[in-house]
């Protein structure tokens, strides 16, 4: 029985707005940090020669559970203006682009955490 939706991923826009950049999603194999994938496996995807590995079970499990944990983390630290926006590109490092879950502003209401 599988009538589970697929959990969500990245648009076909997100995707192109990454392509040739460096993302949360590849950095530590980028770095030599990832057990799974080598720096040359980041620099493929990073390119667009090979799709990064479709979600596991862990991973889908993540993304069901991510709206209930923000509004929890949000509920605690009691920050309501919760925004999700999409993907961004750094316009001090154009090559470092994330796709936030989410971001809350800061308490001083000048910044944002993702």
């Amino acid at each position: 029985m599988n009538d589970i939706a697929p959990s969500v991923g990245l648009t076909p826009e997100q995707k192109a707005l990454r392509m040739g950049k460096i993302t949360a999603s590849v950095v530590a194999a980028v770095l030599g940090y990832n057990k799974y994938e080598s720096p040359f496996t980041a620099w493929l995807i990073i390119t667009g020669q090979r799709e990064p590995e479709p979600d596991n079970e862990y991973m889908a499990m993540g993304r069901d559970l991510e709206d209930g944990l923000i509004r929890a983390v949000c509920r605690k630290l009691g920050q309501f203006g919760i925004t999700t926006p999409g993907t961004v590109v750094s316009e001090l490092y154009p090559w470092a682009a994330a796709t936030p879950d989410a971001t809350i502003p800061s308490p001083d209401g000048d910044d944002e955490y993702g």
